[in-house]
């Protein structure tokens, strides 16, 4: 028989406000999909957002550079 191992999460848990149409969207895409949890899909939103925003636009002197999304990360 197979142990159970737990292992670390990866993520940190966090309080977000989010404008209720967002989230309804959001919501909605879940309904829609079903492979994704809420959570796990604002990630990827934010992944993207970061890895696609125009750093020119920002004041900062280097950008932080993000990794690609990899589709396993989806499943958490």
């Amino acid at each position: 028989m197979s142990s159970f191992i737990p292992k670390p999460y990866p993520k940190e848990a966090v309080t977000v406000r989010v404008e209720s149409e967002y989230l309804q969207q959001i919501d909605h895409i879940i309904a829609l999909d079903g492979r994704f949890s809420r959570s796990s899909l604002i990630n990827q939103c934010v992944k993207f957002a970061l890895n696609n925003i125009d750093m020119k636009d920002l004041e900062v002197d280097e950008p932080v550079e993000v990794s690609e999304f990899t589709p396993e990360e989806s499943l958490v």
